[in-house]
C-alpha cells in the first residue's frame, strides 16, 4: 500500500548548540503564534475516503484488537501490497462512545494524530524510520502498518537475554523517535508528544538486507547477522500531543522563546503512571523537555529490563512517590540484585549477568544520558537532538570496540 505523501520530518544532527530557551525569556507581552505553520495550519491530513472504503470491513477479515481510551484497533488478514508481498494492516477508528460525549476534542485529536503521522511518519524499513506512517485517513480513521510487538512487552520478556548492543540499539532508536516527531524547526521542536511512555513504541520485524543495503554508509557497514534480527521500533499515539507555540521575547536579540502547554492536562489521570516530568505533577505545564524527561524514564525501563522507574510503589501508594521523590528531585536508582530477584524473579544466572552487563561502556553511555534526561529544572535538560547525538557519539566510540 503506499504511502501518502509527506513532508521531509528529517534534519542534520549537526548542531551541538541548539536548545530551547523557553524559561530564560520574558515572553509575557507578544501573543503566541504557531511555530511551524506549514502543518500545524492543517485542519487535518490529506483525506484518501475511497482507498479507506476499498477494505473490506467485516468479522471475516478484520480481527479485533483491542481499545484505548479514544481509539479501537483492527487487524487485517494478509493482502498483498503495492510490491507483491503480503502485509497486515491495521484500522484505527475513535471509539463512538467518547467521539459523542466529546467531539470537538476527540475530533481535533483525531485529526493531529493524522497530521503528525503524515508530517513525520516513515514506512518502517529502516532503523532510522522511528515514527508510524500514515497509509491511509478518513475523518477519524487511519490505516497504518501492523506491528508485532510492543516495546513494554518486549522488554519485559526479553530483557535479561539481551547483550549491551541489543539494549542500546533500542535506547538510540527511541531517541531517535523522539527527536523525529518532535519536528524540528530552526533548531526546536514544533511538537510536544506529551504521553511517551513503553506502550507507545511499537515493534517491527528487522528490515531486510535489501532496505538496509539502501540506507547510508554506517548501516551498510553493519549488516551483521546480530544487527538484522533486531527488532524496529517506532512511536505512534499522537492524539494527546500539543504543537509548540511561541512569541518574540523581549530581550536585545529578539528571539522566539516558546509559550507553556496545558491543554488537556490532568492531574489525577498523570497519577497513574510514573513516566512524566516534575512539572507536569506540580503545575500542569508541559514542553518539548518534558518529553525529554520521560524519555529518561523509557531509556530507565529498558536498562532495568522492564521495571518502571519507582517500582517499590504501587497505585495506591503513589503519592507517595510523586510527593515524596518525583517533585523533591529524588532520581530512581536502578534494581539491586536483591529487586531483580524480588521483582522479575531472576535467577543467580540471570542476576550475574544483567549486573555485568550494565558496567559495558555502550550502557555507561546510555546511563549518563538518562541522568541528563532527569534534570529537575527543565531548561537544564538536554533536547532530544543533542540527546540522539550523544548517543550516537557513545555507539561511534564503543560499538566496534567492545
Amino acid at each position: 500500500m503506499d504511502m501518502i505523501s509527506s513532508w521531509d520530518a528529517t534534519a542534520i544532527l549537526n548542531d551541538d548548540n541548539t536548545r530551547q530557551n523557553s524559561l530564560r525569556s520574558d515572553t509575557s507581552k507578544k501573543k503566541c503564534q504557531l511555530s511551524d505553520p506549514s502543518y500545524q495550519d492543517k485542519i487535518s491530513a490529506p483525506s484518501t475516503c475511497n482507498n479507506v472504503h476499498e477494505f473490506e470491513f467485516s468479522l471475516s477479515t478484520f480481527n479485533f484488537l483491542g481499545n484505548g481510551a479514544s481509539k479501537a484497533a483492527w487487524s487485517n488478514n494478509a493482502m498483498t501490497n503495492d510490491y507483491g508481498g503480503k502485509e497486515h494492516y491495521v484500522m484505527k477508528t475513535a471509539v463512538y462512545g467518547k467521539l459523542s460525549e466529546e467531539f470537538e476534542t476527540e475530533w481535533r485529536r483525531n485529526q493531529r494524530d493524522a497530521i503528525i503521522m503524515e508530517r513525520a511518519g516513515r514506512v518502517p524499513n529502516s532503523y532510522e524510520s522511528n515514527v508510524l506512517p500514515l497509509y491511509q485517513f478518513c475523518a477519524v480513521t487511519n490505516v497504518v502498518p501492523r506491528a508485532t510487538n510492543e516495546l513494554g512487552r518486549y522488554v519485559r520478556n526479553m530483557g535479561e537475554y539481551m547483550n549491551a548492543k541489543e539494549v542500546y540499539h533500542l535506547a538510540i532508536q527511541a531517541a531517535r523517535a523522539l527527536y523525529q516527531v518532535q519536528a524540528y524547526k530552526d533548531g526546536k521542536a514544533t511538537f510536544v508528544h506529551a504521553d511517551v511512555k513503553p506502550s507507545q513504541f511499537l515493534l517491527f520485524e528487522p528490515p531486510t538486507r535489501q532496505s538496509l543495503e539502501g540506507s547510508n554508509s554506517d548501516e551498510k557497514d553493519d549488516l551483521d547477522h546480530h544487527r538484522r534480527q533486531l527488532p524496529l521500533l517506532q512511536i505512534n499515539d499522537f492524539n494527546r500531543g500539543e504543537y509548540v507555540k511561541v512569541k518574540q521575547s523581549m530581550n536585545k536579540n529578539n528571539s522566539t522563546a516558546s509559550c507553556p502547554l496545558q491543554e488537556g492536562c490532568n492531574k489525577p489521570d498523570m497519577k497513574a503512571t510514573f513516566y512524566r516530568s516534575p512539572e507536569e505533577y506540580k503545575k500542569c505545564t508541559r514542553s518539548a523537555a518534558s518529553d525529554v524527561h520521560s524519555l529518561g524514564n523509557i531509556l530507565y525501563y529498558i536498562l532495568s529490563n522492564g521495571l518502571r522507574p519507582f517500582y517499590q510503589f504501587n497505585r495506591e501508594t503513589n503519592n507517595i512517590a510523586i510527593n515524596d521523590y518525583i517533585l523533591k528531585g529524588k532520581l530512581p536508582k536502578l534494581p539491586t540484585p536483591l529487586d531483580y530477584r524480588h521483582y522479575k524473579n531472576f535467577t543467580d544466572e540471570q542476576i550475574d549477568f544483567v549486573t555485568r552487563r550494565q558496567e559495558h561502556p555502550l550502557l555507561v553511555v546510555v546511563r549518563d544520558v538518562m541522568k541528563g534526561c532527569w534534570s529537575f529544572d527543565a531548561k537544564d535538560r538536554p533536547t532530544s537532538l543533542e540527546v540522539v547525538q550523544m548517543l550516537e557519539r557513545g555507539g561511534q566510540t564503543f560499538y566496534y570496540t567492545s
